[in-house]
């Protein structure tokens, strides 16, 4: 969820209507007097398409002019041998503005409002990602953290917290760099999900991991 300039709130997760898990919006008047019930919007609406490959973990971050960036987990074929393929993922953002809607309670047209497509983050392509967290500036910039796996040659570390910095069009500002020390970010014994608060041109990056021997809570401010 986000809270945007004018306090209504603007709401992403994934859900599998068929087949595969995709991901869905929603926005909703977040200045109710007394506290009552908040007036939908923009009821729910699907942001991608039901093909078969799963897409997860949305993570919402609100921009200039109350535009909503939104980072997650994307579905993506990884080449096995000549001619074959296995699903995999990689790390992708797209932009809505809800502005565009009219905002009378239905559900919105989702080409009409996506003012960016789908622009992958992550160079490489995973085996296996773990929840993504995103913040956004003042200026659009994207601050991602998310969790890898294997990658398409299956090279190590597994389970290694990343953080990068991304334009309003998806472009690196900084290059990709790991947070946790080789492989102590753990996904099988315990769940060591990113938090990601942005204030200012700061990220405020909050996690768990077992370096020490023991599970513990660490945070670090990236410029």
């Amino acid at each position: 969820m986000a809270l945007d300039a004018n306090e209504d709130l603007h709401i992403g997760w994934m859900h599998r209507p068929s087949g595969s898990i995709e991901l869905f919006y929603a926005m909703l008047d977040g200045g109710s007097p007394g506290g009552g019930s908040a007036t939908v919007l923009i009821n729910t609406t699907a942001l991608t398409a039901s093909d078969g490959y799963d897409t997860r973990y949305p993570s919402i971050g609100i921009g200039p002019g109350n535009e909503v960036t939104i980072a997650y987990d994307s579905k993506a074929l990884i080449p096995f041998m000549p001619g074959s393929s296995y699903p995999g993922c990689k790390v992708a953002m797209m932009r809505i503005n809800p502005a565009l809607d009219d905002q009378s309670g239905d559900a919105a047209s989702v080409g009409s409002i996506t003012t960016l497509a789908e622009r992958p983050i992550s160079s490489a392509l995973f085996a296996t990602a773990m929840p993504v967290s995103a913040g956004v500036d003042q200026n659009g910039n994207v601050y991602v953290s998310y969790y890898s796996g294997y990658n398409e040659s299956y090279v190590p570390p597994r389970g290694s917290l990343n953080f990068v910095v991304v334009d309003s069009s998806g472009m690196p500002i900084t290059d990709t760099r790991g947070l946790t020390e080789g492989n102590t970010a753990t996904t099988t014994g315990s769940l060591t999900l990113p938090s990601v608060f942005v204030d200012g041109s700061k990220a405020y990056v909050g996690w768990t991991d077992d370096r020490s021997g023991t599970p513990e809570i660490l945070l670090q401010i990236l410029p």
